[in-house]
């Protein structure tokens, strides 16, 4: 009986370090089953259909991610049928990481905020993809939370690549806000995109993908294809793990046309030619002037960071503004299985926990 106590407790101390909710995704849908199925766990809504364990090749061509892949169709004869999956997000990390690879066939762009084909919402970082008809060519694909659009515009987003029907994929690292480097980093099949400043809403924690919005009267037959949605959590606010996506931050000291300054930093001239530096006032934009602008680095000093284009003090750049310099290219993630489920670091836990029950009632006996 002993031996057997030392072999439960054992195995529930090794059990333990995985819980440890560090640089692994922590979540993984990858279209080969039902995502309603026990260990996939999503709920569903809407009484339109879904197809799983399809072949990635036929939801479009681009290379990479995983075998298989899930298919939501949207036909316009019959525009009551439409189909949305749900899942609650973990609320209690500091770092939530987001990545999802899919496909749209047909459908049309449009120039408002539907369809949504996915939305995923934690503490009050958000991402939403849509395709729009009046940014760009007319069919392009754009998140309308990364970043905050500009006011008075009717909030108009900036297109993050213009539509085909190949395989993208999209991830957006979002960091509490309460960290120094707070706010939302998307990129686009690992370039850098957008970032998204912190602060801007309550806390919701969920994700969709799907029609999450149905279409508009007259939309185009259409079917979106996931091949994977994947998600990791991260208790620090370290986001190296996660493709490093900031490089610095601060609070510009100065401000000039082409140049933006930060008294306080130290940095080692020409260090971040041709990344991205993001900088602007924080909350919510009203007027049109206090929107996160983006510009590519041109070179920096110890002090001072000149952008290849573009006009800050037009842009309403200001003193004391936040500013963010992004990595331009998404660095290295954790291994992604894009057709196999990761249980969830906190089941472990509780199956570690749970042995150790087992332990002392048996060592009671």
């Amino acid at each position: 009986m002993r031996a057997l106590v030392l072999y439960v407790l054992v195995a529930a101390v090794l059990l333990i370090p995985t819980t440890i909710c560090a640089a692994t995704w922590n979540y993984v849908y990858g279209g080969v089953d039902s995502p309603t199925k026990a260990g996939n766990d999503w709920t569903t809504s809407g009484n339109g259909t879904a197809t799983w364990n399809l072949d990635v090749a036929g939801g479009g061509g681009g290379g990479g991610g995983g075998a298989k892949a899930i298919k939501l169709p949207w036909d316009d004869a019959t525009p009551a049928k439409y189909k949305v999956y749900n899942k609650s997000l973990e609320a209690n990390h500091t770092v939530f990481a987001y990545q999802l690879r899919f496909a749209l066939v047909g459908g049309k762009g449009t120039a408002e905020v539907k369809p949504v084909f996915w939305r995923a919402r934690w503490h009050d970082g958000r991402t939403r993809g849509i395709v729009r008809s009046d940014i760009g060519t007319g069919k392009d694909w754009a998140d309308p939370d990364n970043p905050v659009p500009t006011a008075p515009t009717a909030f108009v987003p900036e297109p993050l690549a213009a539509w085909d029907a190949n395989y993208h994929t999209y991830t957006v690292v979002m960091v509490d806000d309460a960290e120094s480097n707070a706010g939302c980093y998307a990129y686009w099949d690992g370039q850098f995109a957008h970032y998204r400043q912190a602060a801007l809403g309550s806390d919701v924690n969920d994700t969709n993908f799907g029609y999450i919005q149905a279409p508009p009267t007259g939309y185009l037959d259409a079917e979106f294809w996931l091949d994977y949605v994947a998600w990791g959590y991260e208790d620090t606010s370290d986001i190296s793990s996660w493709g490093d996506p900031e490089v610095a931050g601060g609070l510009s000291t100065g401000v000039a046309a082409t140049v933006l300054t930060d008294a306080t930093a130290n940095w080692t001239p020409g260090a971040f030619a041709g990344q991205r530096l993001a900088v602007g006032t924080p909350g919510m934009p009203t007027t049109g002037t206090n929107k996160f602008n983006e510009y590519v680095i041109l070179t920096n000093d110890a002090t001072t960071i000149s952008i290849a284009s573009g006009d800050m003090i037009t842009d309403g750049v200001l003193i004391n503004d936040t500013y963010r310099i992004c990595r331009t290219t998404l660095g290295g993630l954790p291994t992604l299985d894009p057709d196999a489920a990761v249980p969830e670091p906190c089941s472990v836990l509780a199956l570690g926990l749970g042995l150790l029950g087992v332990a002392g009632r048996l060592r009671r006996r």
